[in-house]
This record gives C-alpha cells, sequence and structure tokens, in this order.
C-alpha cells in the first residue's frame, strides 16, 4: 500500500491515477510502501480510507492521512480512541 506522507510522494499518486503507464511513477513510490495484513486492509477499504488506483486498480493508496502518525507509529489501522497507541501499531 502506499502512503503518500509527503508532498513529493502526493504528486506521484496523483500521477499515478492518471496515467496508462504506471511502471517508473510506481518505482518512485516504492519508498513510500507499507505492507499491510489482511483485516485491517479489508476494513480500511471497506471504509474507502485505502482505493485501488491505476488503470486496472492494481495498487492501494492510503487517501485519509490521518491513519498515518509519522511520529513513529507508522499506519493507525485502528480507531486510536479505542486502545492504547502501543496496540495500534503495525
Amino acid at each position: 500500500m502506499i502512503v503518500p506522507y509527503t508532498e513529493e510522494a502526493q504528486r506521484w499518486a496523483d500521477a499515478l491515477r492518471a496515467t496508462e503507464r504506471p511502471g517508473a511513477i510506481a518505482r518512485k513510490l516504492q519508498r513510500f510502501t507499507v505492507t499491510i495484513p489482511r483485516g485491517p486492509l479489508a476494513r480500511l477499504m471497506g471504509a474507502e480510507i485505502i482505493k485501488a488506483v491505476g488503470e486496472h486498480g492494481q495498487f492501494l493508496l492510503l487517501t485519509d492521512l490521518s491513519y498515518y502518525d509519522d511520529t513513529a507509529l507508522g499506519l493507525v489501522t485502528r480507531d486510536p480512541r479505542d486502545r492504547m497507541e502501543v496496540e495500534n501499531v503495525v
């Protein structure tokens, strides 16, 4: 899944949505990718927090950056109000 947490990554993610040939753009976005377990992935996709993008929907993009904590936690997959911080880290 792509987490566009910088302006540069957001520009590349926008370009990825519009291109028919995503190879070079996808390579530039590699450093902004994370792995996410199926359960949290299904929940976040169902809530449209993660969306499939690209001509064939082959890329997953985090569209709500409030689920990304850049202070070292990374991707927050549960509502932070439900559990302690340490339980929200993937």
